[in-house]
């Protein structure tokens, strides 16, 4: 069976002195499957995403993540998941300053990614993911303009608009009230759905854990 992610024996530390972060003997993210990554501040939930993004490679171990090795630092394979496979909610957004916010969407598209969509479906696209997540009226508005909320919505809207095959979520909702929250996890998983994208999300909330498929607790791994 080909898995979304597919971990065996991965040992990660900074440093051969340095203690190890994480050690997880197995784990699979079945294509399709929305995993909620729970655990205290310190536990690694954020290294663990990036080893999945490919930022940081492990120690030692196996990692393949959408069929392709992402267990060594180099290789263009990882190079090309990330741009057309893969996105990234990061807990800080990653938008561009002097970018609005049409254009912080449309930025994985300006700097090389392409799927066979024309322009105009892009813009249908992006029209409608920006209505869904309840930001179309701030297109054309400067990112530094927005709101903590707000910029998480740009922020997956960016993510979205690639239609990934691996959302990776780092906590997403940590600044929306609940119904906000609620709201913007029915799009989320929407959206998820109609493109059949694997997810891993991160949350300190465990409120949210009965909305996935499975929940995994990270210290479980040491």
């Amino acid at each position: 069976m080909i898995h979304a992610i597919d971990i065996k024996n991965l040992v990660f530390s900074y440093s051969a002195q340095s203690e190890v972060v994480l050690r997880i003997a197995e784990f699979q993210l079945q294509v399709g499957e929305k995993v909620f990554l729970a655990g205290p501040s310190g536990s690694g939930k954020t290294t663990f995403l990036e080893l999945i993004a490919g930022i940081i490679h492990p120690t030692s171990g196996s990692l393949q993540v959408l069929s392709q090795d992402f267990s060594s630092a180099n290789g263009d394979s990882k190079d090309l998941v990330r741009k057309n496979d893969l996105s990234f909610i990061f807990q800080n957004f990653n938008l561009i300053p002097y970018l609005n916010v049409e254009e912080n969407i449309r930025l994985p598209f300006w700097l090389g990614f392409q799927d066979g969509r024309n322009e105009q479906q892009v813009t249908d696209d992006l029209q409608k993911i920006l209505k869904d997540l309840g930001i179309n009226s701030l297109q054309k508005k400067k990112v530094t303009e927005l709101s903590f909320g707000q910029s998480q919505r740009v922020a997956a809207a960016r993510a979205f608009l690639k239609r990934p095959k691996l959302l990776l979520a780092d906590e997403p909702t940590s600044a929306l009230d609940q119904d906000h929250r609620d709201a913007f996890l029915k799009v989320l998983f929407d959206l998820a759905q109609n493109f059949e994208t694997s997810m891993v999300f991160v949350s300190h909330d465990k409120g949210l854990q009965n909305r996935f498929d499975r929940v995994i607790e990270i210290g479980s791994w040491k």
